[in-house]
């Protein structure tokens, strides 16, 4: 029960955000990125605190979907990239302690799209080496989470693993 009014609260907030900026219009764009980077912190971190898994993926959710909520509709894509690359460091984070696997993968997932919907929309050939140096990035970021899977969490390599690693490139 304590997670699901946890989640609840972590979404009012994530919504009252996004309406003081797009509907209401009485906080500027980078105080609620500011805003819901902070409220997703609280998610993970109340999520390994709890050993609640579902609340750290409902805070994973609510940061990739951080950019598409608050985008300005102009082509940054260091700051998108930088905040993905935060984001997947957190969970790289999350990873060092707790055997979650799906947070690896949807983290993947969310990441892939991301970048993809930048590449459809905003991408231009003087801009390939910031695509594939962050493509890069995120690469290593993945790798490494599956080898801590392996290494530090001493969990036995399978599919799942070889799945993940082979998916990233």
């Amino acid at each position: 029960y304590g997670q699901i009014v946890t989640g609840a609260g972590l979404g009012i907030l994530y919504l009252s955000l996004y309406a003081a900026l797009n509907v209401y219009e009485i906080l500027p764009q980078p105080m609620a990125f500011f805003g819901m980077i902070i409220v997703t912190a609280i998610g993970v971190f109340l999520a390994v605190m709890h050993n609640a898994p579902p609340l750290a993926g409902f805070a994973q959710i609510g940061g990739f979907i951080t950019p598409l909520l608050l985008s300005s509709g102009h082509n940054n894509p260091h700051a998108l990239f930088i905040y993905l690359a935060i984001l997947n460091i957190g969970i790289l984070a999350i990873a060092r302690w707790k055997l979650w696997r799906f947070l690896n993968f949807t983290s993947l997932a969310g990441t892939a799209l991301i970048y993809f919907l930048w590449f459809l929309k905003y991408y231009a050939p003087d801009q390939a080496g910031v695509a594939e140096g962050y493509a890069t990035l995120f690469f290593v970021i993945f790798f490494v989470i599956s080898l801590l899977s392996h290494f530090v969490q001493k969990t036995k390599q399978d599919e799942a693993d070889l799945a993940f690693t082979t998916a990233i490139p």
